[in-house]
């Protein structure tokens, strides 16, 4: 007769192993994310592209991000989305010219227990309208997280300012969109979440299964 206590016991085993890693995750990843957001179907060179999100987590939100590029280029560049009402954030990005071709952009909430939660990527076709801008009084802030960026952000063509944000700042780099090095001196912690339409929000949390990773930065 075959013995079973060794598979009764690689069970228990990995039942315990599985505990303790579970039970030792940071309290910072139970958290629940509320994202709902829908992306534009098509956008025309030369205009401004507003986006519209709404956001809720249970453990406040300090900023929303957007972080976008031309689908030909490497590094994101990334707006400040403003708090409009409730839990609603909005902002614009700025004008795509007509070699632009598609747009890609994702959404990046960091709340006051420094999690990251990062959206899906969203890639939104470019129409050629034969415009490369439209000269506007109100000038969008944009910020790298790259050294030294250059004056012009590849695909774009707007009144804009550029910066480079300081490295504790670099949540982008922190959550992995970008092949460089961390540059921080914190722990951080970071999930996905895939954002809903209108019609039904993803409210994710490591419980239900949400795609959750670690990231820790160097002293």
């Amino acid at each position: 007769m075959p013995k079973i206590y060794p598979v009764y016991h690689r069970f228990f085993s990995l039942f315990l192993l599985s505990s303790v890693v579970f039970f030792s995750l940071p309290a910072t990843l139970w958290s629940s994310t509320a994202l709902q957001h829908t992306p534009p179907k098509s956008i025309y060179s030369g205009s401004r592209i507003f986006l519209s999100v709404v956001a809720n987590d249970t453990e406040q939100i300090e900023t929303v991000r957007v972080y976008f590029k031309s689908v030909k280029e490497k590094n994101y560049f990334f707006i400040t989305l403003r708090n409009d009402v409730r839990s609603k954030y909005i902002g614009r990005l700025p004008s795509p010219t007509p070699d632009c071709e598609k747009l890609e952009y994702l959404i990046l909430i960091k709340n006051r227990k420094d999690l990251l939660i990062v959206s899906q990527k969203y890639t939104v076709p470019v129409i050629n309208s034969r415009i490369i801008s439209r000269p506007s009084a109100d000038k969008i802030h944009i910020y790298s997280e790259i050294s030294r960026p250059n004056a012009t952000i590849p695909g774009f063509s707007d009144n804009f300012t550029l910066n480079q944000v300081q490295s504790s700042m670099q949540f982008g780099r922190m959550a992995g969109l970008y092949s460089v090095g961390h540059s921080s001196a914190k722990t951080v912690f970071a999930k996905k979440i895939e954002a809903e339409p209108p019609h039904g929000i993803s409210n994710m949390t490591l419980a239900a299964g949400a795609t959750v990773f670690a990231i820790s930065i160097g002293e």
